[in-house]
Parts: C-alpha cells; sequence; structure tokens
C-alpha cells in the first residue's frame, strides 16, 4: 500500500486593505515550496479519466460470496497518472482488486490556472455477486 498525503492549510486574516501598488515580488513562489494538490469530488474526476481498468472480482471472495462497496482515495499526478492509492473502507478481500486496477487508470490532467496540478479524490466500487 502506498502511503497516504495529508494537505492541509491555516490562514489568519487580521485586516483586509486596499492595495496602493502591487509588488510582483510578493507573488513569486519560493523555490522550496510543495506543490498543492486540488480534492474534486467523484464526478469531475471521473470525467477527467481517459484510461480505465476495471477491478477483478477476486475468485476467493467470489466463492465465500464476500460483496460490499471499497472506497479507496487517490492522488492523481500533474502528468494524468495515479501517484498514490490507499484504502478507506469495504471488505478487506475485495479491498486489494480495486488497487490494483486504479494503479492502472490515467487522467486527463487538471488545470488550475493554466498550470497541470496534483488532485486528491474518492473512488467507490461496488461488488455484488449476480443472481
Amino acid at each position: 500500500m502506498i502511503r497516504q498525503r495529508t494537505v492541509s492549510a491555516v490562514a489568519h486574516i487580521e485586516s483586509i486593505e486596499e492595495l496602493s501598488a502591487i509588488n510582483e515580488a510578493d507573488f513569486i513562489v519560493p523555490a522550496d515550496a510543495t506543490s498543492m494538490a486540488a480534492r474534486l469530488p467523484d464526478d469531475v474526476v471521473q470525467g477527467l479519466l481517459v484510461k480505465k481498468v476495471d477491478p477483478k472480482y477476486p475468485k476467493q471472495a467470489k466463492k465465500s460470496k464476500v460483496q460490499g462497496t471499497v472506497i479507496i482515495r487517490i492522488a492523481i499526478g500533474k502528468d494524468g497518472h495515479v501517484s498514490s492509492v490507499e484504502a478507506v473502507s469495504g471488505p478487506p478481500e475485495l479491498q486489494e482488486a480495486v488497487i490494483e486496477a486504479v494503479k492502472q487508470w490515467v487522467y486527463k490532467p487538471y488545470m488550475l490556472n493554466g498550470e497541470p496540478v496534483e488532485v486528491d479524490s474518492t473512488i467507490t466500487s461496488v461488488f455484488k455477486i449476480g443472481r
């Protein structure tokens, strides 16, 4: 399993004032700054999907009639490839099948202000034995 990343930011605004002049140097990103990931809803991320591999129902889980919904958290790199995957919930017997499939997915890079950015989202996969 790939390590989970946590992205957070805190801001405290003491005052809001009109600028008399703009100093471009105030808007230069420091060289040691880390990239920011955008958290997007599932439906938006699904609209960016260009290559999808369906999870294979594990034979033993199917034989044991294990059904359920697996939810995983993913990070998509600036190049559109899945860079990390982590199971959040669901039957353990089904989680690895979803993880292995989603690792192969490819997305159209998400653009923010004309630049590709990393994206975090969740994927839901439902396993149900047919009747």
